[in-house]
């Protein structure tokens, strides 16, 4: 029975068809580990392609990830160690490092008990069959807003508005922002509650 339901989602994926196979529901097969197995194709097909500068690709969620509210970006007080703090306007985006700063905001936020944040929200996303979201850094909002943004602006039109949390931070009370309506970026308190959209690679 395992092999035939092996060989059923291997058929899929080839086939590049969406694929959930679970094969915990077969009580008796030795492999308790194996649990789902999804088609890569098929589900990034609904995030929004954005090939940055550097030729690294990453995903965008299509749609913004908190919900009918904002979300704060957290920790208000509290220097993330782990992460250099840009305060030079110049240098913001050279922060390419959003799935790494997500890690570090997420690790030294979760001793404090802090409550929703944005980085939280994206390492704790679970969307499109895909579970390693992050929030992304000041240089990648930038590089999204360049393909993704106005068209008046050489962007493609598929985001327009808001203001969206990086995961850059600029000291212990303020991170950085991108505004998408006309690409201006400035920091804000790590209270304020703004719009968050998350990214894979």
């Amino acid at each position: 029975m395992f092999a035939l339901l092996l060989f059923s989602c291997m058929a899929q994926a080839f086939a590049h068809q969406a694929v959930t196979c679970n094969a915990t529901e077969h009580a008796n097969h030795p492999f308790k580990g194996f649990s789902k197995w999804h088609s890569v194709s098929s589900t990034t097909d609904s995030l929004l392609k954005v090939t940055m500068t550097n030729g690294i690709v990453i995903y965008v969620s299509p749609v913004d990830n908190n919900g009918p509210d904002f979300i704060q970006w957290g920790g208000y007080g509290k220097d993330i160690t782990e992460l250099a703090n840009f305060e030079v306007d110049s240098s913001r985006n050279e922060d390419l490092n959003g799935k790494v700063n997500t890690i570090a905001i997420v690790a030294k936020l979760s001793k404090n008990k802090e409550e929703a944040y944005a980085a939280k929200l994206c390492a704790d996303l679970v969307a499109y069959g895909f579970d390693d979201w992050y929030l992304p850094s000041a240089g990648e909002l930038t590089e999204i807003y360049k393909k993704l943004g106005p068209t008046k602006k050489g962007g493609t039109g598929q985001l327009l508005t808001g203001k969206y949390w990086s995961s850059t931070e600029f000291n212990e009370n303020a991170a950085w922002y991108l505004y998408f309506d006309d690409g201006y970026q400035s920091f804000d308190s790590k209270e304020t509650p703004l719009a968050c959209r998350c990214v894979r690679r």
